[in-house]
C-alpha cells in the first residue's frame, strides 16, 4: 500500500490504496489532470503549450466562452494526459458557490471503462479535480 509520490512532496491528502488497482489510477490520472489545468501555457519554455491559457479572458466573456474553455481542456488532455482517450468535455450546472464553472470530463481510460472528472474552476482560476466511476 503507498501513495505516490507527488502527492508525498506537495502534502496532499495521502490515498492508500494497492498501485495496481484503478482506485490508484483514476487518482494518479484525476491529480495530473488537476496539474494540467492549474498550470497556465508559456509557464514552461521548453513546453509552451502545456496548460491551459490565462482564463481572464475566458472569464470575462462567460458564458459565450466555455465552448473555447471546453475545446482547450479537451486539446491539452489529449496532448498531455495519454491515459486517456475519447474525451469530452461538458459544461454542467454550477453547483458550488465559489465556482465559475462546473465541467465534466468523461473519457475512456487505457485498458479500463470509462471514467469521469467533475472538474471545478473557482473565482481564481484554480481547477479541482475529483474522479468518478
Amino acid at each position: 500500500m503507498q501513495s505516490t509520490l507527488i502527492d508525498t512532496l506537495l502534502g496532499d491528502d495521502v490515498i492508500v490504496v494497492h498501485p495496481d488497482s484503478e482506485a490508484f489510477l483514476l487518482h494518479s490520472i484525476g491529480r495530473h489532470v488537476e496539474h494540467l489545468l492549474n498550470t497556465r501555457q508559456g509557464s514552461l519554455v521548453h513546453m509552451p503549450d502545456l496548460g491551459l491559457p490565462d482564463l481572464t479572458e475566458i472569464y470575462r466573456a462567460l458564458p459565450e466562452s466555455s465552448h473555447d474553455l471546453m475545446a482547450e481542456i479537451k486539446q491539452c488532455l489529449e496532448k498531455y494526459e495519454p491515459r486517456l482517450s475519447q474525451i469530452r468535455v461538458y459544461q454542467q450546472e454550477n453547483s458550488a458557490d465559489d465556482s465559475v464553472v462546473n465541467l465534466l470530463i468523461e473519457a475512456r481510460v487505457v485498458g479500463q471503462q470509462q471514467a469521469k472528472f467533475i472538474t471545478l474552476f473557482a473565482n481564481d482560476g484554480h481547477a479541482s479535480v475529483d474522479y468518478r466511476h
